[in-house]
């Protein structure tokens, strides 16, 4: 700590010192004055109080409202979400998608669905040729995997667990499983 003295004893012990030390300029600040506006304002105002409200109280214009009541009650309100909320609809969004799609001609609707029958007969016969390409692949993935695990095997010849294995498939009813998934199915 010794070799820090210097920088320590540099450091003011009190708030009052560190203020003194500050040079704030001086501002004078006139008041706020409000004029009537030349114009009618052209944009609906974001303010929360009504043009009639507006008008009963003897003002024209609440333009300076929300910078004016950020200033004076130091809040966070999230004017942008009022907005929105405030202009939110309740209508059902189908009706709005079928009153969009009769905005369009009826011929050029017709014209898309041509276009998208030719593009799904390429994307079928692509998808066909993939999936052949993938039936081959795996076909010959199956006969290298039969070459190199024929000998292999998890059971031993005398194992039990490999003759109760083979006992329980002896024994299943494949008929009647069906005929369960039928009725599940059905």
């Amino acid at each position: 700590m010794n070799m820090f003295k210097s920088l320590l004893n540099a450091i003011p012990k009190n708030r009052s010192e560190i203020v003194n030390e500050f040079e704030i300029p001086e501002v004078t600040l006139s008041p706020y004055i409000w004029e009537e506006p030349e114009e009618p304002p052209s944009e609906k105002s974001e303010s929360i109080v009504t043009e009639s409200d507006a008008v009963e109280r003897g003002t024209l214009s609440t333009d300076s409202s929300i910078p004016l009541s950020r200033a004076m009650t130091d809040s966070e309100i999230d004017y942008g979400r009022y907005k929105w909320l405030r202009h939110r609809r309740y209508s059902d969004p189908w009706d709005d998608l079928k009153v969009a799609m009769d905005a369009f001609p009826r011929d050029y609707l017709a014209s898309l669905h041509s276009f998208q029958n030719l593009y799904s007969d390429a994307v079928e016969e692509a998808a066909e040729e993939r999936l052949a390409r993938a039936r081959a692949y795996s076909d010959e993935m199956r006969l290298k995997m039969q070459e190199l695990y024929d000998d292999v095997s998890v059971f031993t010849p005398d194992d039990p667990a490999l003759q109760a294995l083979e006992q329980a498939v002896k024994n299943v009813d494949i008929k009647k499983i069906d005929a369960e998934i039928d009725a599940a199915t059905a």
